[in-house]
């Protein structure tokens, strides 16, 4: 019995809230489809054939299945379509303590854009019912899926990559190659489906069997083989980076300036006259730019210049030739020039050569000059009257480096033409004196240590006490001259 009592005039409405979002308006009827294996007996129900397909879920043997479906309520979210995503897995059985996971998956591929749905799990109690007792089930939760527009953004770790050679370096009948790498990064929520090309001397590493790249921590060298391609496809999924390795080979024999090693050898070909005595003319620098192209399969994305820079030192002397002039016969002349090189990172070791006759000699034979020097070479001439002037060459060149090829990377010489006139005319005869700071090459009877029993800055030829000069009775004269 209820009794109430009612002080003022009104109206009570009692009201219970529900217990179930069955008794809730709006509402939806739901249906969920399943998979069951047929029902042969006809007292076993749906539910008990979900549960038998459960424990011989084991089975190898495939068997026909049957289709049953679950109706029941839930608040109204709108109506069923399962033509859009897709979820996986359909039903799993979560544990306390544990984490459950659901891939969420667009089901129709296509650039139009898809409505806003409601996706709903369905909470299903393991124990619901015992002695005197039954759990209702509760109400699903409700999870919004949006779609949201994906796109692609392309980013690298570099605008250009850049490869620096010495030509000196270059092997003698082979090719050099030299790799270089950079990053391509997807910094965009969408996937690239990219294309890398390049054209020689350029080539695209690729793994040989199509994995990503596998580097060795500790050494940091690559432990997979690489093949090289001048096309390459490229997969970056969204906010992911790939490595990109490019190589360049270059070869000697098709970037060596022409003509370099033939006439370097020096000999009897090159030691007459002046006219042989001219080094091959080359650039001191080369730049060579090659395109990477990165592009999708409707345009060129990026482009990014593959730049070789190959240097080839060139040598320079000072002063560019040498006349020593009318020299008298027996008598010594010594002069030197200035050696340098282009090159700001290298440091050359050449060798010296005369070519020409015994009356010169050169020194040093050897020289190393670092980058923004020079060096000294030394030059020595004793007359030996002839009737026509003496020529000849002065070689500077980079030494051979490969023994069995001797010419190689001759290219890089320099020389300087030395022209003397021996006469007989004593007036041009002048006191031995070296006018250089070099020690090596003196002229005779100023080298260390006179002969013996010669007193030291005399010739040999002349007796004691007798001063330099003409014999006596024998005074010079200009019809005399014989040049």
């Amino acid at each position: 019995m209820l009794r109430l009592l009612a002080i003022l005039c009104g109206r009570l409405q009692l009201r219970l809230e529900p217990e179930y979002p069955q008794s809730e308006l709006p509402l939806r009827l739901y249906l969920r489809y399943y998979d069951t294996p047929p029902r042969f007996c006809p007292c076993l129900t749906a539910f008990d054939s979900e549960l038998a397909a459960e424990e011989s879920g084991t089975c190898s043997v495939v068997e026909e299945v049957d289709t049953g479906f679950e109706v029941f309520l839930a608040p109204d979210h709108g109506p069923q379509d399962d033509t859009i995503y897709t979820v996986s897995p359909e039903v799993t059985t979560v544990c306390a303590g544990e984490v459950a996971q659901w891939r969420v998956a667009r089901a129709a591929r296509g650039a139009e854009p898809v409505p806003d749905v409601t996706l709903l799990l369905r909470l299903l109690p393991v124990d619901d019912r015992g002695a005197c007792w039954q759990r209702g089930e509760p109400a699903p939760l409700a999870l919004r899926l949006r779609s949201a527009p994906r796109a692609p953004r392309l980013q690298l770790s570099c605008r250009h990559v850049r490869v620096r050679l010495c030509a000196l370096h270059l092997p003698y009948h082979d090719v050099l190659r030299v790799r270089k790498r950079f990053h391509v990064m997807n910094v965009g929520s969408g996937v690239l489906e990219l294309g890398v090309e390049t054209t020689v001397p350029w080539s695209v590493l690729a793994d040989a069997d199509g994995g990503a790249w596998g580097g060795a921590e500790e050494c940091g060298c690559d432990s997979r083989l690489a093949a090289r391609s001048s096309r390459v496809p490229v997969r970056l999924e969204p906010r992911s980076s790939t490595e990109m390795r490019v190589e360049v080979c270059v070869s000697a024999a098709q970037v060596w300036p022409t003509g370099g090693a033939g006439a370097a050898a020096g000999g009897a070909g090159a030691a007459v006259g002046g006219a042989h005595c001219h080094a091959p003319g080359y650039p001191a620098r080369t730049v060579s730019s090659t395109p990477l192209y990165i592009y999708d399969d409707d345009n060129i994305l990026m482009t990014v210049p593959l730049v070789l820079e190959l240097e080839f030192p060139q040598l320079r002397a000072a002063p560019p030739q040498l006349d020593l002039r009318v020299v008298a016969d027996g008598d010594t002349r010594k002069c030197y020039f200035s050696v340098s090189h282009s090159s700001r990172t290298e440091t050359l070791d050449l060798e010296t050569e005369w070519i020409g006759g015994k009356e010169f000699k050169i020194w040093p034979p050897s020289l190393r000059i670092g980058p923004g020097g020079s060096a000294n070479v030394y030059l020595q001439y004793t007359a030996v009257w002839q009737a026509a002037p003496v020529e000849g060459c002065a070689c500077v060149r980079v030494c051979a480096t490969c023994a069995c090829e001797p010419t190689a990377a001759r290219w890089c010489r320099t020389y300087v033409p030395v022209r003397a006139t021996p006469a007989r005319d004593f007036k041009f005869h002048v006191a031995r004196h070296d006018h250089t700071d070099d020690p090596h090459l003196l002229p005779p009877g100023l080298e260390p240590g006179p002969p013996s029993g010669l007193p030291s800055g005399l010739p040999p030829s002349l007796p004691p006490g007798l001063p330099p000069g003409p014999p006596p009775g024998l005074q010079p004269t200009h019809a005399a001259r014989d040049d």
